[in-house]
């Protein structure tokens, strides 16, 4: 299967712009986004018919619980208690600033976050509910296989996806509340992502999943049981897709082997 990659970079003062590499890294398409989340929804939708699409996002994937104690001295190289620092930036970003690889975005707490990365935020919340799904199932493994440390580690990183998906949740339904329309396109947008992401139907809670639907962690998570249903039902329609197509090119098969 063909695999492409986009880049979404989120503007607010002009539009959206995004651009598409192949497998080589070649430049196959590029544009603005006059409607950033519909026609990201669109964009998405037109290249899955052709294959893999994976997708990067140029904004933080949410924002700081709240601001960070400490803060890195860069001049007595350590860690200091903060004082009149502000206090923004996750720690990756930190790290980041402290080996001096780039000027990260320094991420702030949710009712600081500017327009553009609220703009991420949602973007964002859209990707992370498989991987609930994923360190369920590999926790489970871990227990039948009598291995505690995959069991404890795949725990310990359910804990923190559950987590942070559940802020993003929040957040969505936060900044969209007054703006039924715009929810509407991001929840779209989640749909399309959560069928691509379901493998051609590996997840669901049909017998044939390779992966189960994590219903449990993602309520926790700020799922709602209609969520949960319609990620189960693009799950349940991208098997049958794949079933129908893999018959189709079995038949094809058959009648030029007879031939």
């Amino acid at each position: 299967m063909a695999k492409c990659f986009v880049g979404i970079d989120i503007q607010m003062r002009r539009n959206c712009c995004y651009a598409v590499l192949d497998e080589t890294g070649t430049l196959t398409k590029s544009g603005w986004f006059p409607s950033a989340e519909a026609d990201a929804v669109d964009l998405v939708k037109q290249l899955s018919g052709k294959g893999q699409v994976i997708v990067g996002i140029d904004a933080p994937r949410m924002p700081l619980v709240s601001r960070r104690r400490w803060y890195w001295n860069k001049n007595k190289r350590r860690w200091d208690k903060r004082g009149s620092q502000r206090g923004y930036g996750r720690h990756c970003e930190v790290v980041i600033s402290a080996h001096r690889i780039a000027n990260p975005q320094w991420t702030p707490p949710e009712a600081e976050a500017p327009e553009w990365m609220q703009l991420g935020f949602s973007f964002f919340k859209a990707l992370e509910g498989l991987a609930i799904d994923v360190f369920t199932q590999m926790k489970e493994f871990g227990d039948l296989a009598g291995d505690p440390y995959l069991e404890f580690c795949e725990d310990w990183m359910l804990a923190d996806e559950v987590t942070h998906v559940k802020m993003g949740s929040d957040w969505l339904r936060k900044v969209t509340e007054k703006d039924p329309d715009r929810r509407k396109k991001a929840l779209e947008f989640q749909q399309v992502v959560d069928k691509l992401f379901s493998f051609g139907g590996a997840r669901g809670d049909h017998e044939e999943s390779s992966f189960k639907l994590a219903r449990r962690f993602r309520e926790l998570a700020g799922f709602t049981d209609d969520e949960n249903d319609t990620i189960n039902k693009l799950g349940n329609d991208a098997f049958n897709e794949r079933s129908a197509a893999i018959k189709q090119a079995q038949d094809a098969a058959a009648v030029f082997a007879d031939a």
